[in-house]
């Protein structure tokens, strides 16, 4: 700009137009939603849902029957122990306790660039680090626009970019971006990001960058 119940991480390549962060940062370049899912508009007969809360509770009853044979004249039994904490419970918990980790060893080589720290406005690829660290590990919108020109095409204002970073970008969530200059102000980025649930999402992006006062400055960011 982080264990979950999932038996492995998701990983794939998210449209940047699509997705909320990319709808949020760059709200030029926003793509309507499709339509919703066919399945998710079916919804099965209410005779059907009947029928089968029905059976549901003529199963119950006939549990409890012979439960309550088999136990008549016994001894009581021991207190249960408490049931295990639910697993939403136990993601939210580990949301906010133990943050993401995403191994992102800094590298630069030619015209590669990989690392997620400070970065600066020394020249583009920095620009984009700082902007990226900014997002990600400060959390802040104002600093986020500070590696972002005045005149930026279509990245947001800092407001915009801050509601993002709250309502989107969970506490913890860690990330790693390649980039490979294309030429001094044209970049391609690969932003991978991986959230404390376990979710890993990777954004393409071609990023342009303009000198402002000796700065270098974010111009544009785009899919790829």
């Amino acid at each position: 700009m982080p264990p979950p119940d999932r038996a492995r991480a998701e990983s794939d390549s998210l449209s940047w137009a699509d997705d909320p962060i990319g709808r949020a940062l760059t709200p030029k370049n926003v793509v309507p939603q499709g339509k919703v899912d066919e399945e998710e508009k079916a919804a099965p007969p209410w005779g059907r849902i009947a029928a089968g809360v029905g059976a549901l509770v003529a199963v119950i009853v006939a549990v409890a029957v012979v439960v309550a044979v088999a136990t008549r004249d016994t001894e009581p039994a021991e207190p249960t122990a408490a049931p295990p904490v639910p697993a939403s419970t136990k993601r939210a918990a580990t949301a906010t306790t133990s943050p993401a980790e995403l191994s992102c060893p800094a590298k630069r080589e030619g015209n590669l660039t990989i690392g997620n720290g400070p970065g600066s406005t020394a020249n583009g690829a920095d620009a984009i680090l700082g902007f990226q660290h900014s997002f990600y590990t400060d959390r802040s919108g104002v600093k986020a626009r500070t590696f972002v020109a005045p005149d930026a095409a279509n990245v947001s204002q800092a407001e915009v970019i801050q509601n993002a970073i709250n309502d989107v970008i969970p506490v913890g969530t860690s990330y790693c971006v390649r980039i490979v200059e294309v030429t001094p102000e044209l970049f391609d980025a690969d932003l991978t990001e991986h959230r404390p649930d376990g979710t890993t999402t990777v954004y393409k992006q071609r990023i342009t960058t303009v000198n402002r006062d000796g700065k270098s400055l974010i111009f544009t960011i785009d899919e790829r």
